[in-house]
């Protein structure tokens, strides 16, 4: 998030341009390092044993208390729940209106 008292305003079209120019250089930076780190962890999680002590590290946080670290487990395996929404797109707007009439909750 910017820090609003560092703001100047853009004077010129060339001004907005080359801000602009410069804002892009940045982004892309930003990118191929975010890239390479992606690329190296992919490389260090090629090898097994780095993979089990990780799995090894995680489960023991769980068993020590660490919530998150059972919800990633938990979700990991595929036990994660999920919400469960009722979609009936038969009901009528009069028929919705009518149970929303009958309830007592309003």
């Amino acid at each position: 998030m910017a820090n609003e008292q560092n703001l100047r305003p853009v004077r010129t079209k060339k001004e907005a341009r080359e801000r602009g120019r410069k804002g892009g250089i940045a982004s892309g930076k930003s990118r191929a390092q975010r890239k390479t780190f992606k690329e190296e962890l992919l490389l260090l999680l090629q090898n097994g044993d780095t993979q089990k002590s990780i799995s090894v590290a995680l489960v023991m946080k769980a068993l020590n208390g660490d919530l998150k670290a059972f919800e990633v487990l938990r979700d990991t395996i595929g036990e994660k729940p999920t919400d469960k929404i009722d979609m009936n797109a038969n009901v009528s707007y009069e028929d919705a209106i009518r149970k929303v009439a009958d309830s007592d909750e309003y």
